[in-house]
């Protein structure tokens, strides 16, 4: 499987051209963005090239990110883009792949022939420091594409976002926005699945605001 190839060696640009081609063979414009993205890993910061990568990977975004990267796009911006969210973009950008298995252990209801999930996980996140309680409910699950509730308790007060993500090959990565509060922004989570923990790290790129985060997935 090529995502998990990507995600093994996110330095090597092997891969990432080897895909594009298949993705040229089938006509899709995915090929265009792993090009971007295996130019950009050989391309040294601010170096000649730096800015023009930047540029084509925003057009990519504009022309086919609706399409392929879903609600990733809410946290893009010219000085945050596609490639600046580490492997979450390519997680996305493979929103559409069938359910992982072993991925992420997701509890499951039948009524009739529709899934119901019912997971929870329970952990903290790290802002500067401050570690606050926190909770994800993962409510509904199509193929790899998740969709839930984020509660964080701060003192005072708590924080509600929904969130919108994608768990695949060991990963999985969701964006949240905030259901509450005077604030309302998007935020970016990614993490690794193993060992029915989630461990990673969050972001608000329009805020400045980054820091850890460990959830423990409860069946």
């Amino acid at each position: 499987m090529f995502l998990t190839a990507l995600l093994a060696a996110p330095a090597d640009t092997t891969p990432l051209l080897v895909y594009a081609d298949w993705f040229d063979d089938r006509g899709d414009p995915r090929a265009d963005l792993l090009r971007v993205a295996a130019a950009r890993i050989v391309t040294p910061r601010d170096g000649p090239g730096w800015d023009e990568q930047r540029a084509a990977a925003g057009d990519w975004v504009a022309r086919h990110g609706a399409s392929f990267l879903g609600p990733l796009t809410r946290v893009l911006s010219p000085t945050f883009g596609v490639l600046d969210a580490g492997p979450a973009w390519l997680l996305f950008l493979h929103a559409d792949l069938p359910a992982w298995p072993g991925s992420l252990p997701v509890g499951t209801r039948l009524r009739g022939t529709v899934e119901r999930y019912g997971t929870r996980l329970r952990g903290t996140v790290d802002q500067v420091g401050r570690v606050f309680p926190a909770t994800v409910a993962v409510t509904a699950r199509a193929g790899s594409r998740l969709a839930g509730r984020q509660v964080c308790r701060f003192r005072p007060g708590t924080g509600r976002w929904s969130i919108d993500g994608v768990v695949a090959a060991g990963w999985v990565a969701y964006v949240i926005d905030r259901e509450s509060g005077p604030v309302t922004y998007p935020g970016l989570y990614l993490g690794e699945v193993a060992d029915g923990l989630v461990v990673g790290r969050w972001q608000v790129p329009s805020y400045c605001q980054e820091g850890e985060f460990a959830l423990e997935v409860e069946v």
